[in-house]
């Protein structure tokens, strides 16, 4: 076969002048050869298969340095949030310990300061007439005091993994109202009004009955505490789930300052309050919420809130009506 040398340069000189559009890596494109020459054809494909090879190698360094630029940037944004994560963690424990010596200061002095009293008043010979009160405010510190500390040792125990599980069955009707009577009197200490919303009849449940009536005293307190001349709504109620599983909520629902939603999610971290004004003005070492969520998690539950800044507050907490280890609900 002949070659006609003259076509074939005039072909090669059109590729050459196509190819100069190649500036900056741009490989996107193909080449055109008027001459109607095979061999001119053949370098024309051979162009444009270099052509498109290049251009595909290129994309895909491109594709691979935008995986490996979105890579590094979710790696600095994981290690920035969690800088940031153990930075507030930090603080909130510098501030929850700030909080503590001065709750545990508190009851401290009034059992200190009034036992003196009491002291100096039966070295005189006899005790004074408001021993009586006297004594009570140091029985109250001391319940206070003791409930500080409670809550820190039970924290403290179920991060250590030493909290069992004790199920059992129970009236949850009965139950519910024995509970919310041991916070009667606190309810009412602020004007409030107690209310119940419940089913005329249930049947019994199985689980862990100490341990939900940790969590409804926790809730109830924090509605007793934050709720003034307004109501308390205690509520019970029974569900199932698709699977056809027996599941049972009690709701607690305050008229109090309610909750912004910059603020809810807060309220469940340990060591934490809403706001820090909120232990200056009511007190409390944070941790009520976080013992409640654990103990329902524990239980195979978990805890809610729905809240609007200034309208009040409803806790809802949801279990399941048998409890197993497993999991399962029979």
């Amino acid at each position: 076969m002949q070659i006609d040398i003259s076509q074939l340069h005039t072909a090669m000189r059109e590729i050459s002048d196509q190819l100069c559009q190649a500036v900056n890596g741009d490989f996107n494109f193909v080449v055109h050869c008027s001459i109607a020459d095979e061999e001119a054809e053949k370098l024309t494909l051979l162009v444009n298969f270099v052509l498109s090879a290049a251009a595909r190698a290129i994309d895909q360094r491109e594709l691979q340095t935008a995986n490996l630029d979105k890579i590094v940037a979710e790696r600095t944004a994981m290690l920035t949030e969690a800088k940031e994560s153990a930075e507030a963690a930090s603080q909130a424990k510098s501030q929850f310990l700030a909080s503590m010596s001065h709750e545990l200061r508190t009851p401290l002095n009034a059992v200190i300061g009034y036992s003196e009293l009491i002291l100096e008043e039966l070295e005189d010979g006899a005790p004074g007439a408001n021993t009586h009160n006297d004594l009570m405010v140091i029985r109250d510190a001391g319940r206070h005091l003791l409930g500080l500390i409670n809550d820190v040792l039970d924290l403290s125990r179920i991060e250590a993994g030493q909290t069992d599980i004790f199920p059992e069955y129970f009236d949850p009707l009965a139950f519910t109202r024995s509970t919310a009577a041991t916070l009667h009197t606190l309810i009412q200490s602020k004007g409030n009004v107690l209310k119940f919303e419940l089913p005329d009849q249930t049947g019994r449940i199985h689980t862990d009955m100490g341990k939900v009536r940790q969590c409804l005293i926790n809730i109830l307190g924090n509605a007793a505490k934050f709720t003034e001349h307004g109501s308390i709504t205690l509520g019970y109620r029974e569900s199932s789930s698709k699977d056809h599983r027996r599941y049972v909520e009690w709701w607690i629902k305050d008229t109090g300052p309610g909750i912004g939603p910059d603020q809810i999610q807060k309220i469940f971290e340990a060591f934490t309050q809403a706001d820090g004004s909120i232990n200056r003005r009511y007190g409390g070492t944070g941790l009520g919420l976080t013992l409640t969520t654990t103990l329902c998690r524990m239980l195979g539950g978990d805890i809610r809130v729905e809240s609007t800044l200034g309208q009040g507050s409803t806790f809802i907490m949801r279990l399941p009506g048998y409890y197993q280890a497993t999991g399962i609900n029979p």
